[in-house]
């Protein structure tokens, strides 16, 4: 049977931020000839950065790192593709949002002490409840009780 899982290897280096671009580049270089499926070098801080990566080894697949308000701009995956990057990774995305979002709903419950002019700020209880899998939990419940 043919396994789901895609299986890569990759390569990362922080060089950039201590040793600078050229340092980064030639260790990428260094783990594209050990034969990896990626390489990513960390915290490029100008677009000029990520040109210099792509155009330095256009023949192995690049990792870009969007993590909002970090050091590296935020083209769009377009823009990144263009550039040569084939891997887009957003790790940080969701739960930046969720933070915030929380903060928001935190402050206003500790400066009023409800929500209740603000339900538009929360998700309805069904829908979290269907979003973390709860009627197949009750389901599951019911299932092994007897």
């Amino acid at each position: 049977m043919r396994s789901l899982v895609s299986r890569w290897v990759g390569a990362r280096t922080d060089a950039l931020a201590v040793n600078g671009i050229g340092d980064a580049i030639e260790r990428a270089k260094m783990s594209r000839d050990t034969g990896v499926d990626a390489v990513f070098i960390e915290a490029p801080a100008s677009i000029d950065d990520l040109e210099a990566i792509a155009a330095a080894l256009p023949d192995v697949v690049f990792v870009a790192n969007m993590v909002e308000t970090g050091r590296t701009p935020l083209p769009t995956p377009r823009e990144l593709s263009q550039l040569g990057f084939r891997l887009v990774v957003s790790p940080v995305t969701a739960m930046f949002a969720a933070v915030q979002a929380m903060q928001r709903a935190l402050t206003i419950l500790h400066a009023r002490g409800s929500l209740r002019d603000d339900l538009d700020a929360l998700v309805v209880f069904e829908d979290f409840t269907d979003l973390v899998g709860l009627p197949a939990i009750a389901e599951e419940d019911v299932r092994y009780r007897s």
